[in-house]
């Protein structure tokens, strides 16, 4: 008979600013705590990292396990590839699998949970191999693997992965029989369409008028995000109506992230946006912000994105959504039923669809209705948490 609890041993390599770290939270919020007992190891310390220390689950820091960090330059052109790979081995790898490995005996861990893909996730791969324990890593992007990724993916005994589409695609590459699909969620019960308090504050803190059209998009300002085709897409819709206000919540992490924002205050400028559009930084009450918006736009290019819970929390307050077609939206994202999908990278064609949902009334509330109705059936995080709950009872079996 399995001894209960089980100890789940999440390693966190994120920022702490983004979607995995956000995933994490909501698990252990909803996780059944008689049955399963969670430990963190995280790498970084951003403000949702802090939200999980601060909830008292068992916490410990590591260091930075980015394999991206450090650029030994010395090596030749030919040799870089694999070199680059050995040079982190031993300077991030090394170090922090081991660290991993003895917390995970120290706190007697059952099963190592490692909630990145296995390019970022490769001390875990080596705390699991050191400790026996079994472990699963958690598929948050969805691109092709490199050669190492692919014998290193080997070691793993299970993958999660957000999509369908990431589910084909992975299993070129791992057996089929290790890989299960499960969407992100999101507490639905915090979720609701409709105006709220906070967001009525924040319409006068913002000077955006009961009578303006808004419009907005949330995520980090990064390559490949979408960012520049939101602004000129935006730019198109000036002459629906003088009294139109777009937002984009977020901001950037590296310095080459804050070049680019540089770039698009420079480009709504030009275009004639610079009193309609507002770039608001990171902003803790996002959601709250969300429900000032008319439409939300997911307008990612190239970004390799999982499955953004941007968009499920726009769907779960029924705002009317215009994202691109690619792998996670177009999950999430039914076309002409609960939203609008685009080509990637035509501003276009999002301009078009955001005017659509704007001039027609019936068409923004039947995209309401049905967007929060498929948010109850797939996309609650109650019955996410249990999903991956089985498949810890499946590894220890």
């Amino acid at each position: 008979m399995t001894r209960l609890p089980l100890t789940v041993v999440y390693f966190e390599p994120s920022s702490g600013f983004g979607g995995s770290a956000r995933c994490l939270r909501d698990w252990l919020l909803h996780m059944d705590r008689v049955r399963f007992r969670p430990v963190v190891a995280a790498s970084d310390y951003g403000p949702v990292i802090k939200e999980i220390e601060a909830s008292g689950v068992d916490f410990y820091r590591l260091g930075s396990a980015d394999a991206s960090r450090g650029n030994p330059s010395f090596l030749p052109k030919k040799v870089e590839g694999y070199g680059r790979f050995l040079f982190h081995a031993f300077v991030h790898t090394l170090p922090v699998g081991l660290k991993l490995a003895r917390i995970i005996h120290r706190t007697k861990g059952d099963i190592l949970h490692i909630n990145t893909p296995v390019r970022t996730g490769l001390p875990g791969i080596l705390a699991a191999a050191l400790t026996g324990v079994p472990c699963i890593c958690h598929l948050h992007d969805t691109r092709p693997w490199s050669r190492i990724e692919r014998v290193l993916g080997r070691a793993v005994d299970r993958f999660v992965c957000l999509t369908d589409c990431a589910r084909q695609k992975y299993s070129t590459y791992v057996s089929p029989h290790k890989l299960i699909r499960i969407y992100n969620g999101m507490d639905l019960g915090k979720l609701y369409p409709g105006p709220s308090p906070a967001a009525e504050i924040l319409r006068q803190e913002l000077n955006i008028a009961r009578d303006e059209r808004v419009v907005g998009m949330v995520a980090r300002i990064t390559a490949g995000k979408g960012h520049r085709e939101f602004v000129q897409a935006m730019a198109l819709l000036q002459g629906l109506s003088e009294k139109m206000r777009f937002l984009v919540i977020g901001d950037g992490l590296t310095k080459e992230d804050f070049a680019l924002k540089a770039e698009l205050v420079d480009l709504a400028s030009r275009l004639g946006l610079s009193e309609n559009m507002l770039f608001t930084g990171w902003r803790n009450d996002a959601i709250d912000l969300m429900k000032l918006m008319d439409v939300f736009v997911f307008p990612t290019t190239f970004f390799p994105e999982g499955f953004p819970l941007t968009c499920i929390e726009a769907a779960a307050q029924g705002i009317p959504i215009v994202a691109t077609n690619i792998p996670g939206p177009s999950e999430i994202v039914v076309d002409g039923e609960t939203g609008f999908l685009v080509r990637p990278g035509s501003s276009e064609e999002i301009a078009d669809a955001v005017r659509r949902i704007l001039e027609d009334s019936t068409l923004s509330a039947r995209f309401s209705q049905a967007g929060r109705k498929r948010a109850e059936s797939f996309f609650d995080i109650k019955k996410i948490v249990r999903q991956i709950e089985i498949v810890y009872e499946e590894l220890v079996q």
